[in-house]
């Protein structure tokens, strides 16, 4: 099987420092998704952001703190070039990215699953909800639902959500075929399993996405990407 993985770069996942990542006061093993998958016999992708390939190259944002900053200019460039919302650009990244994959033959049987946590989890959700090509989906911490994470901000929706809809269609999508949502009680928990029940009722009556929940909020910790991965290998045998 082959895993794709976005984020915001690729090194992380590998257990590298990037820009991104090299002050961050954190043990890089801890964020090394892909070498993970990886060690578990699992062939990967991983994809990196446009917005952060765009803010590491302009010495004006690549050492910027906060989102905004590092961010915001990279959304006012996309805003001035495309139609589309910055979420749906990077949505078309990861559907070319798949079909790079498929037609260079290096996926193998042809089995595709797509992974990803808080921006890689976004992402995720929505390549397993719109493209048909992936046969499962696991996503940690994405923010089910627009009032539970930034959605709003310039490098998603740039500005109100769709009213009278929610993200319970979206992940709806996604059935029959399995879907992961893990959250920490941060971005997914408790306050939105309305939304995470919705959306199971469209899948049929014999199957249903999986629901994995812990009290460690945001991060990923190791224990739940090992069950992560294990439901990675059980889901499309």
């Amino acid at each position: 099987m082959t895993v794709i993985v976005p984020f915001y770069d690729t090194a992380p996942l590998y257990g590298e420092p990037s820009e991104r990542t090299r002050r961050a006061d954190r043990d890089p093993a801890l964020g090394a998704y892909g070498l993970q998958l990886a060690q578990a016999g699992h062939a990967v992708l991983a994809v990196p952001w446009w917005f952060e390939q765009v803010s590491a190259a302009d010495p004006a944002t690549a050492a910027a703190g906060s989102l905004a900053e590092r961010y915001g200019p990279a959304a006012q460039r996309h805003r001035r070039e495309q139609t589309m919302t910055a979420l749906g650009r990077s949505i078309g990244d990861l559907m070319l990215a798949v079909t790079a994959l498929l037609d260079s033959g290096l996926s193998g049987d042809d089995r595709l699953a797509v992974f990803g946590h808080s921006l890689g989890g976004k992402l995720a959700m929505h390549l397993a909800a719109l493209d048909t090509r992936l046969n499962a989906g696991a996503a940690h911490e994405p923010g089910l639902g627009f009032a539970h994470s930034n959605w709003t901000d310039p490098w998603y929706l740039d500005g109100v959500p769709p009213e009278g809809r929610d993200q319970d269609e979206l992940l709806g999508l996604v059935a029959p075929r399995p879907f992961l949502l893990a959250g920490g009680g941060d971005s997914d928990g408790a306050h939105n399993l309305e939304l995470f029940r919705s959306a199971r009722s469209r899948w049929p009556e014999e199957t249903s996405p999986d629901l994995l929940l812990h009290d460690g909020g945001h991060p990923l910790p190791q224990h739940v990407m090992a069950r992560i991965r294990e439901w990675l290998t059980n889901a499309i045998k």
